[in-house]
């Protein structure tokens, strides 16, 4: 619902500079690449922690975009943007992880395709929902309240762990990202 709203947030803190739209998607991109490199180093990740600390990073940067007020030094745009990225990238390597390791290698196929019909509906619905947020309540209010939802759901993922997941997979990341199955 967020992200394809960037450019209308950054209009309201930065009026007049399009370019930083770019900055910040860059920015995120840098951070989500920067922990897929510390995913390789280390040796295990829980899936609490993966998961949830991704949608907390991603949560809180966003509540701090909604935050931000007009003139706001470009350097915290580009850290928020890469707090963002490091989420995102947390979140993205630990669920691919998860959905490869915990289904059952005769519903791998039917998993992802639900996976990918879900994510198109995202796609194609969250954007419009965005939009209405936005015209709604104003974009620094949206981000700020959407980034509080997607932070306590993450602090919840990594609180409750032990409650979802019963057993606590754990991804061997270094593995997992050197076969390249990202």
């Amino acid at each position: 619902m967020i992200d394809y709203q960037f450019a209308t947030l950054l209009r309201t803190i930065y009026p007049g500079d399009e370019s930083l739209v770019g900055w910040l998607v860059s920015a995120i991109g840098i951070g989500a690449v920067a922990v897929i490199m510390v995913l390789n180093r280390m040796k295990h990740i829980g899936a609490g922690w993966g998961l949830g600390g991704g949608y907390m990073c991603i949560g809180g940067a966003i509540a701090v975009l909604g935050v931000l007020p007009p003139g706001s030094p470009i350097w915290l745009l580009l850290v928020v943007g890469f707090l963002i990225g490091l989420g995102n990238g947390l979140y993205m390597v630990t669920q691919n992880y998860i959905l490869q390791s915990e289904t059952p290698a005769h519903l791998v196929g039917r998993i992802f395709g639900i996976q990918n019909t879900v994510l198109g509906a995202v796609m194609i619905g969250a954007p419009l929902a965005g939009g209405m947020l936005i015209q709604m309540a104003g974009p620094g209010l949206s981000f700020l309240s959407i980034g509080i939802v997607v932070g306590l759901l993450g602090v919840s993922g990594m609180l409750l762990q032990s409650i979802i997941w019963g057993h606590e997979p754990k991804m061997d990341a270094g593995r997992y990202v050197e076969s390249g199955e990202l």
